[in-house]
């Protein structure tokens, strides 16, 4: 039984994901080459896996996190091309005010929150389902 519910949790937060990919893609889409071994956006049954934006997200247990348990997201442009600093920050910005207005919307009740934790995101918080 609990599998279902995490199933449909994780489906849920790669739903979320996946949207923001799309306004990600659409910034960044034409300004820097795909990665040659990358499939062109669309052409996977998965967005992590396609196009020059990768958003993935993995649970962490949260050892040694002050933080705790939660959602790590490690965003990164798929390409050979030199990305500017302020271009990378920019987006993982815009990825961070993205997924705080989603939360709420994709997991209503829930007591979720985004932040930084080094050089990546966590969703922590509320991971109940």
């Amino acid at each position: 039984m609990g599998s279902i519910a995490l199933d449909k949790w994780e489906r849920s937060l790669d739903q979320m994901l996946g949207e923001i990919d799309d306004i990600l893609e659409e910034m960044y889409g034409g300004k820097f080459c795909l990665h040659p071994t990358r499939s062109p956006r669309g052409k996977t049954s998965q967005k992590s896996q396609d196009g020059l934006i990768q958003i993935k997200s993995n649970f962490s247990l949260g050892f040694g996190s002050e933080l705790g348990e939660g959602y790590v997201i490690a965003p990164r442009f798929a390409t050979l091309d030199f990305v500017p600093v302020e271009e990378r920050e920019k987006a993982t910005e815009l990825l961070l005010a993205e997924i705080r207005k989603r939360l709420p919307l994709f997991f209503p009740g829930k007591e979720l929150s985004v932040d930084w934790e080094g050089k990546v995101l966590k969703i922590y918080g509320d991971l109940s389902f």
